[in-house]
């Protein structure tokens, strides 16, 4: 359903900011494609997707990144997105750490090194094969995905940055629809040039961000917003007749069971990630 133009390997002697580009043709026949991100290592929204996908009659799964720190089942994330996304898959800041941090059996359950010390080979080589970026060509539009944290230049992008910060950042001219991930918020922003997206997370929202007393909020105002933001999230894309189309989709997960994974796993921070998962607001300080 999709040829790859282009083969690329990443080692761990490249350095981070050394940018990989990976181009794909999806078929026509393809009606949607899905957009997640940010899974962290929690299986719950996978299996909830699972579900609601047979929703679906024609689609493809991309991956914008992030697919650990965080929850306990890494190598179950890592299994399923082979499987059902194969080479649709951008790298993340903290799939970075993973792979150029590897294992350290000094760090709690729940980060990166203790993540790596969990997964087999092809495992690892799954993750050091995904590019930064991906070019996708499909009913005649050209989609640029990337996680959010780097810019083709090589510069970075944090993960408090605004929806104007990101567009001005990570958008590539002459592309139809720009997509990143990275700071956990959803939104959907339609110029005159073209559409830029974040997917959200499809595990944990942060809508803001507590820091000395106060809130720094993701979409760049000075109020929490919908409430319904709490909800985790992924982008569905249709085109017809020649138009893009694109929906928020927000997951209403067991958020009390994930809660309650972490504490039984041992997370080495299942206070902080419990505190997290019920408010959407990152609990920097």
């Amino acid at each position: 359903m999709y040829s790859s133009k282009n083969k690329h390997k990443i080692t761990n002697e490249q350095e981070k900011n050394n940018m990989t580009v990976a181009e794909h043709t999806i078929d026509d026949s393809v009606d949607k494609l899905l957009v997640i991100s940010d899974i962290h290592g929690f299986k719950h929204p996978l299996d909830y997707l699972d579900k609601i996908r047979t929703n679906y009659s024609s689609y493809k799964i991309i991956n914008n990144g992030d697919l650990c720190c965080g929850g306990l089942d890494v190598p179950y994330v890592i299994d399923w997105l082979r499987e059902n996304v194969g080479e649709l898959s951008t790298r993340g800041n903290h799939d970075d750490t993973l792979i150029f941090k590897k294992g350290d059996p000094d760090y709690k359950p729940g980060s990166e090194q203790h993540d790596y010390l969990k997964l087999n080979q092809a495992q690892i080589d799954y993750v050091e094969n995904m590019p930064y970026d991906l070019k996708l060509n499909w009913r005649g539009k050209e989609i640029q995905i990337t996680h959010g944290h780097t810019a083709r230049d090589g510069s970075g992008c944090s993960w408090r940055a605004t929806p104007d910060e990101q567009i001005e950042k990570l958008t590539v001219p002459g592309a139809d629809l720009c997509i990143s991930s990275h700071t956990h918020y959803a939104y959907i922003h339609k110029g005159e040039t073209g559409i830029y997206a974040n997917t959200g997370s499809l595990s944990i929202t942060i809508n803001g961000v507590r820091e000395s007393g106060t809130v720094h909020y993701q979409k760049g105002e000075s109020d929490l917003g919908d409430p319904n933001e709490l909800h985790q999230s992924f982008l569905e894309i249709s085109c017809e007749n020649g138009e893009l189309e694109l929906k928020i989709i927000r997951l209403d997960l067991d958020r009390d069971m994930m809660i309650q994974g972490l504490l039984d796993g041992g997370h080495g921070n299942a206070e902080v990630y419990s505190r997290w998962l019920r408010e959407g607001i990152y609990p920097q300080s």
